[in-house]
């Protein structure tokens, strides 16, 4: 038995039809981006079932991530997209949810009376608004490059300004605005004394607030909101820990005594895997997460 995987591997391999077709596959998936058809977001949006990809707020921000199982974080993901929803303004008459997830906080806005508009450019989540939310007006386009003409009283970036150039965002809403408009951005930024940390991810705060006054916006409200969402990351950091890192060793050392072979002239691949899934678990580690950056909560207007 052992042998016949190995004849089959081997022809697999060397097969030019198949290394043509291994090429032509590589390629493809270059040319669709992750901005497109990002697999991490569908991940979260299969665990998870309130249609919603960002960050749980917890009221208790001391739980302990043994005691979070998925209800609680579903309902934690439910009061932040309240805490959104809380801070638009009762007169606001339109509203663009840029970075609508799968449309749940959309959803959520609508059921609040609102007239939303929701944006995304990935295809996967495109299709699941269109599918699920028929009455939501969509469009399928990044931020910064959508054509469309009609101004907006309310913006609304929930973890998804971090995506963005800061430049193209403020030019871009300025256009799409009312005069009178107000801009929610809910997301993590950097501090700027560990820009060079490596840990890349959310715009350094510093830059945001000087690109804000630069551009005569004004922070109406600010809440930092760190401690709160804390619990999601040291959730995730400790399943993936406690679970995830063991099974992956548990099944590695398998396919060693299994089979030695294709596990030899896998070792670039699966070093290379690892290394992918440890810098991962490193991007949720709350502690660092703590000291590097800060998870805020803005309300702005325009001078």
């Amino acid at each position: 038995m052992k042998q016949k995987v190995l004849n089959k591997t081997l022809r697999s391999v060397i097969n030019p039809l198949n290394l043509y077709r291994a090429c032509g596959y590589a390629k493809r998936q270059k040319e669709t981006s992750r901005t497109k058809e990002d697999p991490q977001l569908r991940f979260y949006s299969e665990v998870l079932h309130t249609n919603m990809l960002h960050y749980g707020y917890f009221e208790d921000s001391a739980i302990s991530w043994a005691d979070i199982c998925f209800r609680d974080m579903e309902e934690a993901q439910m009061a932040y997209a309240e805490k959104i929803c809380g801070l638009v303004s009762t007169e606001a008459e339109s509203i663009l949810d840029a970075g609508a997830g799968m449309g749940g906080l959309g959803n959520l806005l609508q059921g609040h009376g609102y007239f939303v508009t929701c944006l995304t450019p990935d295809k996967h989540q495109a299709e699941y608004i269109r599918a699920n939310y028929p009455n939501l007006i969509f469009i399928e386009s990044k931020y910064q490059d959508m054509q469309e003409k009609r101004r907006y009283s309310t913006v609304i970036h929930s973890e998804s300004l971090q995506y963005i150039p800061l430049g193209q965002a403020f030019e871009k809403t300025e256009k799409i605005m009312e005069t009178d408009g107000e801009w929610i951005v809910s997301d993590y930024f950097r501090r700027a004394k560990y820009a060079d940390s490596g840990f890349k991810s959310g715009h350094i705060f510093e830059d945001f607030e000087e690109i804000s006054r630069e551009k005569n916006w004004k922070i109406v409200h600010m809440e930092d909101i760190t401690s709160n969402v804390l619990p999601t990351l040291s959730y995730a950091y400790n399943f993936a820990c406690r679970f995830l890192r063991p099974a992956i060793e548990f099944a590695d050392g398998k396919l060693k005594q299994k089979q030695p072979f294709i596990r030899y002239y896998t070792d670039d691949i699966i070093d290379h895997l690892n290394k992918k899934f440890e810098k991962g678990i490193e991007g949720v580690n709350p502690e660092r997460f703590l000291r590097e950056k800060r998870y805020l909560l803005l309300k702005m207007i325009k001078k």
